[in-house]
């Protein structure tokens, strides 16, 4: 997948902001990717002309040459797989011929990251109520990839109750079944589990509501920030 880094000024972020101001709203926060998605283009192409197009987020055109791209943002400091799903099946048979998708993280902050993603290469669809974004897991240099630590589980934690405190949330509520997607770990629910309650003295917890045993996928604990 091509990954980029994409800053932009405090003022036109601001800006930004005051128009889709609620960041724990999806439509805002997808509103949010499509202009920074714009910016990003405008910046690689002098003559660029944005298009209204029906089903696609965004459309463009250079030097006759017509682009599609379907946008997610997630204020998520990671590409948050488990949180990416298609709705249309006009989008979903248009990323399958070939559009790229492009999801952006750290929605919200000064630097972020854009990730330009291809069906087929680094996603396939998965058909639930909508269409979930399921990863394709590549070794790294001939090595299978394993499930992480009870320690990294915690890391990756810490940083989503980071990323949420930069968002100015008070709390975070976060489930073990969704953890456990987005770090693409097999039959490790025990590792997430025990890593989400014990992060340490400096995260204060309130269980929510967890299985009988305590292990499981619908283990919600809310985080005190």
């Amino acid at each position: 997948m091509e990954k980029e880094i994409f800053k932009i000024a405090k003022e036109d972020l601001f800006q930004l902001q005051a128009l889709f101001p609620n960041m724990g709203k999806n439509s805002d926060i997808g509103a949010l990717a499509v202009e920074i998605a714009k910016r990003f283009f405008k910046k690689k192409f002098d003559n660029i002309k944005f298009i209204t197009a029906k089903n696609v987020d965004l459309c463009f055109e250079v030097d006759g040459k017509i682009f599609e791209y379907e946008i997610k943002g997630t204020t998520d400091d990671n590409i948050a797989w488990s949180k990416l799903k298609v709705s249309s099946k006009n989008c979903h048979d248009k990323l399958e011929n070939g559009m790229p998708m492009i999801r952006i993280i750290n929605i919200g902050q000064t630097d972020m990251t854009i990730y330009i993603l291809k069906f087929g290469d680094d996603f396939i669809l998965k058909q639930e109520d909508r269409w979930s974004v399921c990863q394709i897991k590549k070794p790294i240099d001939g090595k299978v990839l394993f499930n992480p630590s009870v320690k990294k589980v915690r890391e990756f934690i810490r940083q989503r109750i980071q990323s949420a405190k930069k968002m100015g949330f008070k709390e975070l509520i976060l489930q073990s079944g969704d953890i456990h997607k987005e770090l693409l770990m097999h039959q490790a629910l025990p590792t997430v589990c025990t890593a989400m309650k014990t992060l340490g003295v400096d995260y204060d917890y309130e269980i929510v509501s967890q299985p009988p045993k305590g292990m499981g996928t619908r283990l919600f604990i809310k985080y005190k920030i």
